[in-house]
């Protein structure tokens, strides 16, 4: 597996991320998308195998379509939207922060 390339992170997206909130578009209970400081953030609804709701989310930089992180790197399984809205949501900000 190859690392991924450095992003350059621009100060308005840090100061954004320290000062806002991604505000989500689209159906919160299948499948939505927040553009945020540089970023795309999306959530969507995969499958409901034996009664087990699976979100799959993932964040992505807009300038470079490289994707930052996602569900399949994580570890917590996201269960509804608002879990893996979350999920996306702090790992764009830690992202933009550390």
């Amino acid at each position: 597996m190859s690392a991924m390339p450095k992003l350059e992170i621009k100060d308005w997206q840090t100061l954004l991320a320290k000062e806002s909130y991604p505000q989500w578009s689209g159906d919160l209970e299948d499948d939505c998308t927040s553009n945020w400081a540089g970023l795309l953030l999306r959530a969507e609804w995969m499958d409901d195998t034996d009664g087990i709701n699976i979100w799959w989310w993932a964040v992505t930089d807009l300038r470079s379509n490289i994707e930052i992180a996602s569900s399949h790197q994580h570890k917590t399984l996201a269960s509804n939207g608002k879990v893996a809205r979350w999920l996306a949501e702090q790992s764009a900000v830690a992202f933009l922060t550390t």
